[in-house]
């Protein structure tokens, strides 16, 4: 667990309450690069500990710095633990497929294997993406040849050998708020999930960003639950409108880079509730 930047006052009845929602599960979050989930790692570590926790390396900036795959477990004194699987950003629609052997090697097949569990923790997906990602602009079909063998073989490589499964039972697809996610991006996710009968579920961050729009958020709001709703069909999705999170620190809109001075009134209690709101619908017992 990352070194604590500063106190912060958490309601005692909702870190209790936070605490008993953990019950064994594991926790994939996917989404594109700076929409928040690291953030939403570190949000439910800091209100866990009482402390400002950045465990997972979030984005400052325009630069993405979560690029393996990411396993944090909290842990709870009677030994029942919940574990977030973490990822680096990465979209549908600006994935290209690989063919070997017949075979696509995409974004499907990537969710695959994080769905299934067969990729190890700490494998490098940024390489991985980034080599899909090079395809597009490979000149010669040599070129495009030699990253489809290396996509291939970085794949092969990722997936356990006899260490045991990351599998996950939940999916939550973190989108920011303030943007609308490709509507093939949650039909893929919609498709996987279905696959391996994960339940799913969207989260939406900034929601303070919402609020200080009034009427422009509520707009926002609107069009995101419409996308959200018409994007899946699973009968596992956990709720038709994205549940909401905000920040444990104020964002700005630009999401540039903020200090890292903690005091009190950046957790306040709204914010706190929020995200124990969020879990408690996350978190359902089955």
């Amino acid at each position: 667990m990352g070194e604590p930047f500063g106190e912060l006052k958490i309601d005692r009845s909702l870190r209790q309450k936070l605490l008993d929602l953990c019950h064994g599960q594991t926790i994939l979050l996917v989404g594109d690069t700076g929409a928040g989930k690291s953030t939403l790692i570190n949000s439910f570590f800091s209100m866990i500990t009482g402390k400002y926790q950045q465990i997972a390396e979030a984005r400052f900036g325009h630069q993405t710095v979560t690029k393996t795959l990411g396993k944090y477990v909290c842990q709870r004194a009677d030994g029942v633990a919940l574990t977030f699987v973490d990822t680096c950003g990465f979209i549908v629609s600006r994935v290209p497929e690989v063919v070997p052997d017949g075979g696509k090697v995409n974004f499907g097949v990537l969710l695959d294997a994080l769905l299934s569990g067969t990729i190890r923790p700490e494998t490098d997906l940024h390489r991985i993406i980034e080599s899909l990602r090079k395809q597009n602009r490979a000149e010669t079909p040599e070129e495009e040849e030699r990253l489809r063998e290396e996509a291939v073989r970085l794949l092969e490589a990722a997936k356990v050998k006899n260490e045991k499964r990351l599998e996950p039972n939940t999916v939550i697809v973190v989108v920011d708020a303030m943007f609308l996610p490709p509507k093939n991006y949650l039909k893929a996710v919609d498709e996987a999930v279905m696959k391996f009968s994960k339940k799913v579920c969207v989260v939406a961050t900034r929601e303070d960003l919402l609020r200080r729009k009034k009427d422009k958020g509520e707009k926002q709001k609107s069009k995101l639950n419409k996308v959200v709703k018409n994007g899946f069909s699973s009968p596992l999705l956990i709720t038709k409108e994205p549940l909401l999170m905000s920040n444990y620190v104020p964002m700005a809109d630009s999401q540039s880079e903020k200090d890292t001075e903690i005091d009190d009134q950046d957790y306040p209690l709204w914010k706190q509730e929020l995200l124990v709101s969020t879990f408690e619908k996350l978190l359902q017992k089955p």
